[in-house]
């Protein structure tokens, strides 16, 4: 049972959950159970051999591959801000790159600051 939102309480002003950002998790497992904003992550090379990878680790709007624990996610205009919040939240910085897409979308690079 994932209680990720429970631990990390959504702010005033704040209205996605950083499980609406970042997915869901299994507690126990750690088995993705949703995807969330999240598009594509950077992996390091020293995976397991047999871990399976849902998300690709090529960029599908920049196609380029992501450096570890890079992430690209895609958002409305309208949850920008929230998005950020929470790649921030997690990452520890600001994002790196931002690009507006079709339908009132907006692509955010975030990589992880922490040294």
């Amino acid at each position: 049972m994932n209680h990720d939102d429970e631990i990390h309480e959504r702010p005033p002003g704040i209205k996605l959950f950083k499980s609406d950002v970042w997915g869901k998790f299994d507690s126990e497992t750690l088995e993705e159970i949703t995807k969330g904003m999240i598009v594509a992550r950077g992996r390091s090379n020293y995976a397991p051999k047999d871990h399976q990878y849902t998300l690709p680790n090529i960029c599908p709007v920049w196609n380029e591959v992501l450096p570890y624990k890079s992430v690209t996610a895609i958002c409305t205009e309208e949850e920008f801000g929230d998005v950020v919040f929470w790649l921030s939240y997690v990452h520890g910085g600001e994002y790196e790159m931002v690009k507006r897409l079709p339908d009132n979308k907006v692509a955010i690079r975030s990589n992880y600051q922490a040294w």
